[in-house]
Formats: C-alpha cells, structure tokens, sequence
C-alpha cells in the first residue's frame, strides 16, 4: 500500500521519566540552528556536559516515534531509576493540511502503550502494530531512514556502515519505493498463494483423470459384462420359454386329461344310475317270481284240494258236487299253473337278461371313486403347473426388466464419464491459466524487486547525491574529497555486481572511506547524511523540518567545525530547526541559540 507523502512539522516534545530526564518540554518548532550545552552536578570529575542527558532527548523522541531509542537500551531500561511512576513521552506535530496530531508512548510494569491522536479523536489501532503502521506511514520514514536522515551524531547509524540492502531500503523509503516493494511482496504472496492454487488444481486434475479413466475401463468392463449377461439373461429368457412352453403343452394335456375324466365319471354316473335302475327292476321282477311261485304252489294245493269230497272251488268258492265240475276246476288248475310257469319262466328270462346287461354296482361305485381320486390329482397337477408357468413368467418378466438386461447402468455410467472429462480439461485449463499468471507475477516480482525499476530509480538518484554530497564536501573539505555514489561495484577479479556502495577519493590522503581519519570520515558521513536530507526534500517523500546534530565537530579540528556551522546556518531555511550537541566549548560563541541541560540528584531538566 503506497503511503501518502507529507511535510511534518514538529511542534512539541515533551518527556517524563526517561532515562535521567524527569520532566522536560522542548519546542521544536522554527528554533534555527540551536545549540544544546551540558551540566552534570552528579559527577564534577568527569568533563562538565558528559552525562547530562543531551542526547537522551533524541533517543525519547525515536522512542516515542518507533518504540526503540537510537542506542542499544533495552525496553524495561528506558525508564527513569529512581523517579517513580510511567515512562512518557509525546510529541506534538502539524501535516501539509495543516492537522494536528499527538503521538504518544508510554511504559509501566513492563508493558507499552500507544496512541495516536489526530485533530483530539483517537485513531489509534486495535493493536500496538496497527499503530506504529499508521505512524509510519504518517511520517513516510522508517527507523532507519529517520536515523539516517534527521539525526547525525557519534552513536546514530551511519549510512557508509550499512550493508547494501540496508543502504537501498534507506535510499527506497526515502524515495517513497515502498509502492513497488509493497506491490513485489504482492506479486510474491500471489504467487505462493497460486502454487497452491496450481498445485491444488493439478491435484484436482489428476483426480478427474483418473477417475475419467477409471470409468472408461469401467465402460468397457460392463460392456462385456453386459454383453456376457444379456447373453446368459437372453439364454435363460430362452430356456424359461421353452419351459412355459413345456408346462403349457402340460397343462393342456392335463386338462384333457382331466375333462376325459370328467366325461368317463360322467359315464360312470350314467352307467350307474342304470345298474341301479335295472337291480330295482331285477328286484321287482324276483319279487314278481316269488308271487308267481306263491301262486303257483297255491295252484297246485287247489289242485290237489279239487280231488277231496266237499270241496269248494277256490276261484269262485262254489262247491264242487259232481266229478265234473272238480275235472274243469282241476283243468283251469292246471291251466293256471301253466300259465304262471310260463311267466315265471318268461320274468326268469327277464330277469336274467336284465342281469346279463347289468354291472356290478360296487365294482362301478370303486371306479367312480377312482376316478374322482385321478381328477382331484389332475386338477392339482394342472393347478401347479399352471403356477410353475406364472413363477416362469414373472421370472422372464423380472429378467426382462433388470437392470443388467437393461442400458441405464451403462448410461449413467457414460454420463459420469462425460462429466469428469469435462472436469479434468476444465482443471487443465485452471492450471495452464494459473501457470501464466505465475509467469506475469513472476514478471512484476523482478520488475517491482530489487532489481527491477527500484534499481532503475536508484541509478536516476544517484547523479543527484553526487552533486549533493559534492557541493557540500566542497564547502567542508574544500573540494579535497571526492564522494561518488554508485549502484554498481566491480570486484577485485574485475566482475560487476549490483550493489550500492559509496566511494570517496582525497585528494591528500586514503582513497578509500575507512582510509580516512576520524574527523575526515565525520565530514564525509554529515555531507552524505545532508545529501540524503535534500533527496528526501527533493522528491517529496517527507519532509521533517528538523535536524540534529549530536557531537559531530568533536572529530573536526576548528576550521573544519567553523565550515560546518557555516553550512548548517546556510541550510537552516530548508529543515527550520537545527540541534547542535557538542562539548567544544571553543564554539559556543558561533550560536546565538542556545539551551542548556542540568542534571542534578540524577534527574536532567531544561534550563533557558
């Protein structure tokens, strides 16, 4: 995210309990180059400012601004020893647009707390993070760029000391590149987000291809299975057939059978009905010849009884007086008796033709018997058969309909086929997108890097600090020392390798920066650390109308401290306020600015 770049205005700070200062306020704002002057009462041995606690103010307002003071002092040792209570301190400052703001920070039992005011309404984050986020976007500095830039002295970070990549991160956020790092750690996160994504979708394709061609095998596994079955199923259908074929012609059969049966009882009964009628026939005509003998015998007693005297005739009952009457009466007698042996010889003749076309009753009766038997078993034997062919039928109907004579299985097989090819070339076509996209964030990652347009610009600004860096060299040095910023460095086998390294060549003396004796290097390190100053200035990036200068003429001899004074009194218009710590007191006469530290029972104040 690209930070809005703003001039700052230092109005106010103001510390309590830090360090050895227990309540200070300094004004900040519009001061021209001041001077800031000692006194320890603690410690008469030592040289009368040491330890008064002039560069502690420095280290209170980079802690307020970052939470870490310039010099190597732990969190829980910032505050004061002795003074009990918070560790605070806050400052006081105004944007291009004219807004107030307050930043403030404070540490009790072991534990910070910040807070960002803007116009009195908080806007602090819901974390500490948050907060210093907001913080440095509003000062568009970093710690080190503000170090490096704003405050100069013996303790503070040099930019000759720094290693290449702190160096370009110093020169970047000056430059306000945080737009194209911020948008390479994009491109970066986009891309390993993307691999997963890749890898994800390749995942997701493989799957889809497999499974595309584990239903092709499928397919044709249950074509041949299909094929095989529907011939066994068609086969079984066939044999069933013939089967309810066979059980139909059965029944038939059967059915004839039994309706033949049906018609030989009907016979039976028929034949039955006869041989009952003609042995009731039979049995009248026996009884007709038992009569018939009845009346005979009895003819034949009349006949006898004719011969007695006296005798009455049985026919009539008249009595037979003459020998006459008794012959007549015994001719009719015998008349009689004729005619009765002829019909009994006639109902004989009957009878036994009767008998001769009769049956045996019982012998019919045990047929029809039978045959009922052999109906009732040929009724069931039709009957179960007759459920043998319905079994065979819905046993033909249910293979008919199953699943695996029909084609839905294959169907919805083909179908699911069709989707996951569908699904694997649409996973293809993701990773081969997702790859492209990879191939253009890579392109932005080198073009957004350290390589791509941010060394671009830094090769624009390096002209820049050249005649920055070298006017005021000319000023300090008097032209003596040579300071030359470069993007490249060629090493000792004669190869050329990106990296920003700064080269000083004096004309009298080392031609290497860490040649040079200490005051040299401390010309050369305020010259580099203006330059820096005026780049900031130039382009926009945030410009703090504050300057300090913490003990950098101890190095210089007079004349090399009065080039200095001169330029800073020169330059003051650009950044409003210039501090100037020293313990020289042979240049205290050069500054009509002047505020003084004391330091007394262990506690610093501000006097003047």
């Amino acid at each position: 995210m690209s930070q809005i770049r703003r001039k700052m205005k230092f109005i106010k700070l103001h510390i309590e309990n830090f360090l050895s200062i227990g309540n200070l306020s300094l004004n900040l704002d519009r001061r021209g180059v001041t001077l800031i002057t000692g006194v320890n009462l603690d410690n008469q041995s030592c040289a009368v400012s040491n330890g008064s606690g002039k560069s502690a103010i420095w280290d209170a307002l980079v802690w307020c601004l970052y939470g870490r003071p310039i010099r190597d002092i732990g969190p829980d040792d910032v505050a004061h020893n002795k003074e009990k209570g918070e560790c605070r301190v806050w400052l006081r400052l105004t944007d291009d647009t004219g807004k107030e703001w307050k930043i403030e920070r404070t540490r009790k039992d072991r534990q910070n707390s910040l807070t960002l005011v803007r116009e009195g309404e908080d806007v602090s984050g819901r974390t500490a993070t948050i907060s210093q986020t907001k913080i440095d976007n509003l000062l568009s500095f970093d710690f080190k760029s503000f170090v490096a830039s704003v405050i100069f002295g013996q303790d503070t970070i040099k930019f000759t000391r720094l290693t290449d990549a702190e160096k370009k991160s110093v020169l970047e956020t000056l430059l306000g590149l945080e737009i194209y790092n911020a948008a390479c750690m994009e491109a970066r996160q986009s891309i390993t987000s993307n691999k997963v994504m890749i890898e994800m979708a390749k995942s997701s394709y493989a799957n889809a291809k497999s499974r595309y061609f584990d239903l092709v095998h499928r397919i044709k596994e249950y074509r041949g299975k299909y094929k095989s079955e529907r011939k066994e199923v068609k086969k079984r259908i066939r044999n069933l057939r013939l089967s309810i074929k066979r059980k139909i012609k059965r029944v038939k059969l059967g059915k004839r059978a039994y309706e033949i049966r049906l018609e030989k009882i009907d016979g039976l009964k028929d034949r039955l009905s006869r041989a009952q009628t003609i042995k009731a026939k039979i049995q009248e005509l026996n009884n007709r010849i038992s009569e018939l003998h009845y009346e005979a015998k009895d003819a034949m007693k009349n006949r006898v009884l004719v011969n007695l005297p006296d005798s009455k005739c049985v026919l009539c009952g008249q009595e037979l007086s003459n020998l006459k009457s008794k012959k007549t009466t015994r001719l009719n007698y015998k008349y009689k008796l004729n005619e009765l042996k002829i019909s009994i010889s006639r109902v004989k003749d009957k009878r036994d033709e009767l008998e001769k076309d009769g049956v045996n009753i019982k012998s019919l009766e045990r047929r029809l018997a039978r045959m009922f038997v052999e109906g009732d078993e040929l009724k069931k034997y039709v009957d179960g058969e007759m459920g043998i062919v319905i079994s065979l039928k819905a046993q033909m109907k249910n293979l008919k309909e199953s699943p695996i004579f029909s084609a839905s299985a294959l169907k919805e097989l083909k179908i699911q086929a069709r989707q996951a090819k569908k699904e694997f070339y649409a996973h293809k076509h993701d990773a081969v997108k997702i790859e492209r996209k990879i191939s253009i964030l890579r392109y932005w990652e080198k073009a957004f890097g350290p390589s791509g347009i941010r060394s671009y610009l830094l090769d624009d600004v390096v002209p820049f600090l050249n005649r920055r860096a070298n006017r005021y060299s000319s000023i300090m040095t008097d032209g003596d020392m040579h300071i030359e910023f470069s993007t490249l460095t060629r090493l000792k086998s004669g190869d050329v390798v990106d990296k920003f390294n700064v080269e000083v060549t004096n004309k009298h003396g080392a031609k290497t920066y860490h040649g040079n004796s200490a005051g040299e290097r401390q010309r050369i390190d305020l010259c580099i650390a203006l330059a820096l100053k005026d780049l900031a200035h130039s382009r926009g990036t945030g410009k703090i109308d504050l300057m300090v200068c913490d003990e950098v003429f101890e190095k210089l001899d007079e004349a090399g401290s009065a080039k200095v004074i001169t330029l800073l009194n020169e330059e003051v218009d650009n950044f409003g306020t210039c501090f100037v710590i020293t313990h020289n007191e042979n240049l205290k006469p050069f500054f009509s600015n002047r505020i003084t530290l004391t330091k007394k029972n262990g506690i610093t104040s501000l006097e003047g």
